[in-house]
């Protein structure tokens, strides 16, 4: 299943939360965990006595002292990175090499334009690998009730939602897979085959369907969360479908911003 995690950190309240739900994820899978710190410096501009090395300085004492908040003696098997560069590079970067990235809210959010979320916008047209983002007040991530939005388009590689699979048979979990039909929906015969796929793939897992009349996408679905007490939220971003749609409207800054539960997003 997730077998390497990386957990990017910037000592925000939300981020560390998060650093302590994959330090506890981790260990429960016997998984790598890389903890990794983005510093960014303008290498034109910065001299290295003077900004690099306190940095790095401040970056380690940081760590040190959140060893003592943070349960990391509970995974044995972690490092700690410190890399210079903007966050979305790095994470792009480091991305090929993990199954699963770790992150908090705020972590996503701009600072320059509070409320949006375009890092992590950016990370799920950039990256494959799972993003899954953790609100600040989950203290322990559980599973056993999870929403799968779909759009009952053709899904190319199914091998993208094994790891998902995987991780649903690990906690038993009950699966909804929810479709929300606007306006412009129409029943066609190739979503109703994409839909027995989705069926025949999810076999041995808890799982129905569920359809709401919903003209607004992003409240259909965050209506649909609160009244059935899910755990939560899984999206799958493609090219010129659901997710896309989300983005080109701004409703996933509008989603992740009014989550109350983690954000799991997977790519084809």
């Amino acid at each position: 299943m997730f077998r390497k995690i990386l957990a990017p950190v910037d000592f925000t309240p939300h981020s560390l939360n998060a650093l302590e739900q994959a330090c506890k994820f981790a260990q429960a899978h016997n998984a790598h965990l890389t903890i990794l710190n983005v510093i960014s410096i303008d290498y034109v501009t910065s001299d290295l006595k003077n900004c690099v090395i306190p940095q790095i300085e401040n970056a380690y004492k940081r760590f040190d002292n959140l060893k003592l908040t943070t349960p990391l003696w509970l995974n044995p098997d972690f490092v700690y990175k410190i890399e210079f560069g903007e966050v979305l590079d790095v994470i792009t970067t480091y991305s090929p090499h993990y199954d699963l990235i770790i992150l908090g809210a705020d972590m996503v959010q701009d600072k320059s334009e509070p409320g949006h979320n375009h890092l992590l916008i950016d990370l799920t047209k950039k990256i494959a690998t799972p993003i899954l983002m953790i609100p600040g007040h989950i203290e322990k991530l559980t599973f056993n009730k999870i929403v799968f939005a779909i759009d009952l388009k053709k899904i190319k590689q199914w091998s993208a939602l094994n790891n998902f699979r995987e991780l649903l048979k690990a906690y038993e979990a009950e699966l909804h897979l929810l479709k929300v039909n606007t306006s412009l929906d129409k029943l066609t015969e190739k979503k109703s085959d994409e839909a027995i796929h989705l069926h025949e793939f999810f076999a041995g897992i808890k799982h129905s369907f569920f359809f709401i009349d919903e003209r607004n996408i992003e409240e259909g679905i965050l209506t649909y969360l609160k009244e059935r007490n899910i755990n939560t939220l899984a999206l799958m971003p493609r090219h010129r479908n659901f997710i896309q749609r989300l983005t080109h409207h701004s409703i996933t800054d509008s989603i992740t911003t009014q989550l109350d539960v983690p954000l799991l997003t997977f790519h084809e």
